[in-house]
């Protein structure tokens, strides 16, 4: 699965060039007790939240709100969770990138070994290619990606960095059925212009599945990326 967000990585990196993108995150402390705990079952969550809001909620708006708020909505609904789930393993795969539109396809092999980290997929990946993607790039690389829900956002996210490109790429998406489909935009440093592109999963299956990255380019989608995946 890595190598899906891997191939994303290098065909936008190479093709439109890329700025990193950075995220981060603030959480505030509890005046007066300690941070909620989640517990194994959804009664037990709400019951704590509930108790938790009672106490502060007459110095916090938000915290009343909060005792409202269903503990479910922090876990991924039941399709995607399943999805994601099943990309876990040891996976082989061959394909091709092209790094501009027009250019030739490139063959390339892959093996990913993905694991479930809580709610998220973690994915190593090792990618080589039958010649460089660019003079100076090499053949052979490495990538990390991590895949999951995010509850604020209630989608699908993911992320990829990886050892050719000083770059984080990031995407959000859906499941449709047997398919997950990702969203990004990738900003061309020269131009400043925003380039999207559509990355496909496609599952063949428990132990086989595509994917896909397209550039949309004047209403046109380009074929970018190709990979079959095959359990190992």
């Amino acid at each position: 699965m890595t190598k899906k967000i891997a191939m994303i990585a290098a065909v936008a990196l190479l093709s439109v060039g890329m700025t990193t993108t950075s995220f981060a995150q603030s959480s505030r402390p509890s005046r007066d007790r300690g941070p909620i705990s989640v517990p194994a079952t959804k009664d037990k969550a709400k019951a704590e939240v509930k108790e938790h809001a009672s106490h502060e909620g007459h110095d916090h708006g938000e915290a009343g709100a909060m005792g409202e708020m269903d503990m479910s909505m922090m876990a991924p609904p039941a399709e995607v969770a399943e999805y994601i789930a099943g990309l876990a393993g040891d996976w082989e795969g061959e394909g091709w990138m092209t790094v501009a539109p027009g250019m030739p396809k490139i063959p390339a092999k892959a093996t990913d070994s993905s694991e479930m980290f809580g709610f998220w997929l973690v994915t190593n990946s090792e990618i080589s290619y039958e010649e460089e993607l660019m003079p100076g790039t090499g053949t052979e690389f490495k990538g990390r990606a991590t895949l999951g829900w995010d509850m604020s956002e209630q989608k699908v996210v993911s992320s990829w960095i990886d050892d050719m490109m000083p770059a984080m790429y990031l995407s959000k998406g859906e499941v449709e059925g047997n398919k997950l489909v990702m969203h990004m935009s990738f900003k061309d440093p020269a131009s400043g212009m925003e380039v999207p592109h559509t990355m496909t999963y496609t599952m063949k299956g428990k132990d086989a599945f595509t994917l896909e990255m397209s550039m949309i380019a004047e209403g046109q989608s380009i074929p970018m990326m190709y990979w079959d995946y095959t359990r190992k």
